[in-house]
């Protein structure tokens, strides 16, 4: 599951904030859709790389705010491209994903229509509640996280139906030839015949 957007980042400039996409009015959300582990994430630089990148996951409290629940530091950065970093974030339906940017500025994101962010000063510590020091529009982030879902995960190899009603049959079928027939040789035949289904 892909949470978030690839586009290549524009003229919006970060520094010492950390933005999460709270709602987009096309494409793919930024909210973690079922619960699983974030995986890996990308980021899709322009003209600059961010100082102190990283991916931060917040989950929405009920009373308003939020506590940050992971975070992932992005690597080597290359201009112009979609960088991919590793990450290993439990994530639940309805977590939100971000960025985080240090000093002292780069650029961030790509002026749009109708998309809502909330933004903080600073880097928020992880599992303390917080709320937003603003909210705004017009903006979205070109960040992306891979979430995988435990129904994702590899599992066990379904076990395939039983034959064993049919070789039961099938052996008694033997039984009725060699009865009637009376003749060993066919019988072990239709014998081995039987023995071959698979059980």
């Amino acid at each position: 599951m892909t949470v978030g957007q690839d586009f290549e980042a524009g003229n919006v400039i970060c520094g010492s904030q950390t933005d999460l996409q709270t709602s987009v009015s096309s494409g793919n959300s930024y909210t973690v859709g079922a619960a699983g582990t974030i995986t890996s994430w990308s980021f899709h630089n322009g003209i600059d790389a961010l100082p102190g990148l990283k991916l931060k996951v917040a989950r929405p409290e009920p009373g308003g705010g939020y506590v940050f629940v992971g975070e992932a530091t992005a690597g080597t950065q290359n201009l112009h491209a979609l960088n991919t970093f590793p990450a290993n974030i439990p994530v639940q339906a309805g977590d939100i994903i971000g960025i985080s940017v240090g000093s002292p500025f780069g650029h961030c994101g790509t002026n749009t229509s109708g998309d809502t962010f909330d933004q903080f000063n600073g880097d928020p510590s992880l599992n303390a509640p917080v709320s937003p020091d603003t909210s705004g529009s017009f903006v979205r982030y070109p960040v992306m996280a891979t979430v995988t879902t435990p129904d994702a995960m590899p599992g066990t190899v379904p076990t395939p139906p039983s034959n064993a009603g049919q070789r039961a049959v099938a052996f008694t079928k033997c039984k009725k030839k060699a009865s009637a027939k009376a003749k060993a040789k066919k019988h072990m035949k239709c014998v081995k015949k039987a023995s071959l289904l698979a059980g």
